[in-house]
């Protein structure tokens, strides 16, 4: 019967633990906006990038056109809704208001980044 070894407490065990805990929270975060955000509008794709700390996180909405994405950003609670989903799937609450949470189109895309949403995530 193999043993289970107790790895010794330290910074770089605690941080490992603290980073699989943020990324878990993350993916659940993506799946919990998406819903959201195909709520108003059922195409809407949702992907994420990371920031230095947990405040410096990101989320891309795509959807494919810019009325779909006008009539997402006119929506005055969608904010709260996603920063609630970030709170309700285990991301730290002080650290939700500081999620930043980017409504795009594909038409916009192809026009002013010639399709290229890497060129597009680029811009402030």
């Amino acid at each position: 019967m193999a043993m289970l070894r107790r790895l010794p407490r330290g910074r770089n065990h605690g941080s490992v633990l603290t980073s699989l805990k943020f990324w878990l929270a993350v993916r659940r975060a993506k799946r919990e906006i998406e819903a959201i955000a195909r709520h108003h509008c059922p195409n809407a794709e949702v992907s994420s990038r990371r920031g230095a700390t947990a405040k410096h996180l990101s989320f891309r909405i795509a959807v494919n056109t810019d009325k779909e994405r006008d009539c997402m950003r006119a929506e005055p609670n969608l904010y709260q809704q996603f920063c609630n989903a970030l709170v309700r799937v285990g991301y730290p609450s002080e650290a939700a208001p500081g999620v930043r949470f980017r409504i795009e189109s594909q038409e916009t895309v192809d026009r002013d980044y010639g399709g290229s949403w890497q060129e597009e995530s680029q811009m402030p």
